[in-house]
C-alpha cells in the first residue's frame, strides 16, 4: 500500500498535494495512505482481528522482513514506474501491485490471526490477503500510524 518510487524521493511536494486533498472521495484517503516518502519518517499499518481467523478464511498475508530490502529492491528495479505493475494511478489508487511472477510474491506468509490479535507491520512490507473459502466472514479493523509531525 505504497508507492516505492514515491517513498524513495524525498520530496516535501507530497505535502502540497496533501493540502489540496478535499477527502470528499474515498479516493482521496487511498491516496494519502499511499504516498508517504522517506522523510516522513517510520509508517506503520496494522490490523485487527475482531473475530478468529482460519486458514480457509482467508486472511492477512505479508512478506517477513521485506523492509530492510525495500530501498535496495526498488533501487535496482527494473521496472518501469509507468508499467501496469508500478506505481501508476489507478482509479485513485497509486501503489506498486506485485505479481506471481515477481520472486517476492513467492515469499509472502500468511499470518492466523486469534480474535483480538493485533498485527502491526512496516509499510513498506508487501501485505495483502487471501481469498476466503469459507462461509465465515472475516472481520478485522485496519490502522494506520505515522509521527504526528507529518500532519499539519
Amino acid at each position: 500500500d505504497m508507492n516505492p518510487w514515491q517513498w524513495l524521493t524525498p520530496d516535501d511536494g507530497v505535502r502540497r498535494e496533501f493540502e489540496a486533498l478535499s477527502y470528499r472521495k474515498i479516493s482521496d484517503f487511498i491516496f494519502e495512505n499511499n504516498q508517504p516518502c522517506i522523510s516522513d519518517g517510520l509508517q506503520l499499518q496494522g490490523i485487527l482481528n475482531l473475530a478468529d481467523n482460519l486458514a480457509e478464511d482467508g486472511g492477512f498475508v505479508t512478506v517477513p522482513g521485506f523492509h530492510r530490502v525495500f530501498d535496495a529492491y526498488f533501487t535496482a528495479s527494473t521496472i518501469p514506474h509507468d508499467s501496469p505493475s508500478s506505481s501508476v494511478p489507478q482509479h485513485g489508487r497509486t501503489s506498486h501491485s506485485w505479481t506471481p511472477k515477481d520472486p517476492v510474491f513467492a515469499a509472502a506468509q500468511r499470518v492466523p490471526m486469534r480474535a483480538g490479535s493485533l498485527v502491526l507491520w512496516d509499510q513498506r512490507m508487501p501485505d495483502g490477503s487471501f481469498p476466503n473459502r469459507s462461509g465465515r466472514p472475516r472481520i478485522a479493523q485496519m490502522v494506520k500510524m505515522f509521527p504526528a509531525r507529518t500532519v499539519s
